[in-house]
């Protein structure tokens, strides 16, 4: 993908209950802003001081003591499709940021996609924010079902112009358990860089994989968000691709060499 089609991208938001964000590019946008990557999104938006952002909830009140005033907050009832229609109305870009396992079947989201449609909504973008394959990923089964969903409701003709964000692995996890974002927690992978240690299968050290710093993440959706062409369907993100073993040696010209430790089968 060039440097162009990269600025194409949409975004969503991860949250403990269902919720989303609009965004009309340069005037007003509406979020549910208060999960960790979201969040670091919506600081982004801010800080390039061109949107307002509306935040549609199942809460009654901001999980944040302040507000800035570029936000304002709506409560939403995502089983009702008319009072979501009602709710974005006038919206030009809707960003969710449902988490997906707390919404069986993904009906928040596919109610969140007729209603966008049913009120002229322009743009969306389905709570993704991971990588592109789910393949032994279960916990992601449910982006399939929506990314399935989308496809069905344009099979005729695009009534809804739409994109995945999908940045693969956050950078920022590798350097657990030390934070390296505003908003988002470390993590611990199977790169356990502070204990020299790391879960590699014999036979896959070659495969590649994707990172991208959360800074990164959140610069590209506001730069997307801004973008007046049309989206891609696929918004990958790419900050570094590299191996395991490549990985391994970064690791190993850090810290040192790495525990040993036996294989599975062994142990």
């Amino acid at each position: 993908m060039s440097t162009k089609d990269i600025v194409k991208f949409a975004v969503v938001r991860e949250y403990h209950k269902s919720e989303e964000l609009t965004f009309r590019p340069r005037t007003s946008f509406a979020a549910g802003g208060s999960g960790q990557v979201s969040q670091e999104i919506i600081d982004a938006l801010i800080e390039s001081d061109k949107h307002h952002i509306t935040i549609l909830s199942r809460k009654n009140t901001p999980p944040r003591p302040t507000i800035s005033p570029q936000i304002s907050w709506k409560t939403v009832d995502y089983s009702n499709k008319d009072s979501l229609t009602k709710a974005l109305g006038g919206t030009h870009t809707l960003l969710s940021f449902i988490q997906v396992l707390s919404d069986p079947n993904q009906v928040s989201q596919k109610n969140l996609i007729d209603a966008a449609i049913a009120a002229g909504v322009k743009r969306f973008a389905p709570s993704e924010y991971g990588s592109k394959g789910i393949v032994n990923m279960p916990w992601w089964y449910g982006k399939e079902k929506v990314r399935e969903y989308l496809e069905e409701v344009n099979s005729k003709e695009q009534v809804l112009e739409y994109t995945l964000f999908q940045p693969g692995l956050f950078l920022d996890y590798l350097a657990f358990p030390h934070k390296t974002s505003k908003h988002v927690d470390p993590l611990q992978t199977i790169f356990d860089f502070q204990n020299r240690r790391a879960i590699v299968v014999n036979g896959h050290e070659d495969s590649i994989m994707t990172f991208t710093t959360v800074k990164d993440l959140a610069t590209i959706v506001t730069k997307a968000v801004e973008y007046e062409g049309k989206w891609p369907s696929a918004g990958g993100i790419m900050g570094n691709k590299v191996t395991f073993s490549e990985l391994l040696d970064i690791g190993h010209r850090v810290r040192g060499n790495y525990t040993p430790s036996q294989p599975p089968s062994q142990a």
